[in-house]
Formats: structure tokens, C-alpha cells, sequence
């Protein structure tokens, strides 16, 4: 490892504990730590980012500076799929249960659509769309952004989640059916 390994992401998985490098992107086993592979990655994640480098099935997900999520395969290293973000998520990236959370911010009064998606193919498995009815006339919706509190059963099949300005709204939505259940 370089010396600014310590700025690197981590994450444990079932049988691998996975790290981040500068651009190096490699997996320990954990039985003894060993190097299982090694790849490149195509940007490094930002230092220190607690959650740029998540395990998530037979996947790891790193989100990089450029806002890129690239995901590999977690056994052989292998790319699986990537995709550039609008904007980088404050907080790095979000899993719930087996799927990937990405918000996709739209401009202005554009939807944002909240995405759930399939770690093993990166296509969107169930797509929300949490807004926030106007607090006062003349003011728009409001719509969470990438630091608006979530909260995630264990499962990943139900959400809270908290934001807007003006209005503060707290939803809870069922991840199974795309409803939201109370406001």
C-alpha cells in the first residue's frame, strides 16, 4: 500500500474486505489477508469518504471524485457496470437491503426521481419520486436532495425519510410496491 492508503475507502463484505488506494481498488480475504485482485479504477473516491466504497451482494460499488459509480464483481474483480451522476451524493452511496440508492436530481423544478438499483446490472429495480406539497402559496414542491436524512429497514423493503426547507416533511414509503405510505 502507498503511504495515503489511511485517506482510502474500505468496506467488508462476506468473504473479502475491500479497499481503496489512490486509483487501486483491491480485495483482502479475510480468512487471512491475502490478495484475492486487484483493479484500476478509473478516478480515485474522495479521502476519507466513510461510504465511497460499499459491499453489496456479489458486487462492490465504489463512488469516485467525478461523481462515477463503478461496480465490480466481488469475487473476481471483474467491472460489472458504471455510470456518471449528476452531482456526487453528499455522504457517499446509499444501499438498501440488495439495491443501490441514487438520487437523480433534475434542474429547477424538475422531478428528482429516488432510484433503486440492481447492484448486478446497475438497471433501475423500483424508482420513486418523494416530494413535499408547497408550505406556503407561491412556493414549489419540495423534493429531497443528496442530504436529506433516509432511513432503511434492515430488509431494505421500507424507508423514512426526512427533508425540505420550508415545509420539513417526513414519508414513509413501502420499497416493494414504490407507495408511499404516510406523510
Amino acid at each position: 500500500l502507498s503511504k495515503e492508503a489511511y485517506q482510502g475507502a474500505f468496506a467488508i463484505g462476506d468473504d473479502f474486505i475491500f479497499l481503496s488506494d489512490k486509483t487501486d481498488l483491491m480485495a483482502l480475504r479475510r480468512r487471512d489477508g491475502s490478495v484475492a485482485w486487484q483493479a484500476t479504477l478509473a478516478v480515485e473516491p474522495n479521502n476519507s469518504c466513510e461510504r465511497c466504497l460499499r459491499a453489496i451482494g456479489q458486487q462492490v460499488a465504489v463512488l469516485e471524485k467525478d461523481s462515477t459509480v463503478e461496480v465490480f464483481d466481488a469475487q473476481s474483480g471483474k467491472p460489472a457496470w458504471s455510470t456518471r451522476l449528476k452531482q456526487n451524493p453528499y455522504g457517499g452511496l446509499t444501499v438498501a437491503g440488495d439495491r443501490l440508492v441514487v438520487l437523480e436530481e433534475g434542474e429547477g423544478k424538475d422531478p428528482t426521481f429516488m432510484n433503486f438499483l440492481d447492484p448486478a446490472t446497475g438497471k433501475v429495480a423500483l424508482q420513486i419520486e418523494p416530494k413535499c406539497p408547497a408550505a406556503h402559496p407561491g412556493f414549489d414542491a419540495e423534493r429531497p436532495d443528496s442530504s436529506s436524512s433516509m432511513l432503511f429497514s434492515d430488509d431494505g423493503t421500507s424507508m423514512v425519510i426526512l427533508f425540505g426547507f420550508f415545509a420539513h416533511c417526513a414519508q414513509s414509503w413501502d420499497l416493494r410496491s414504490g407507495t408511499k405510505l404516510w406523510e
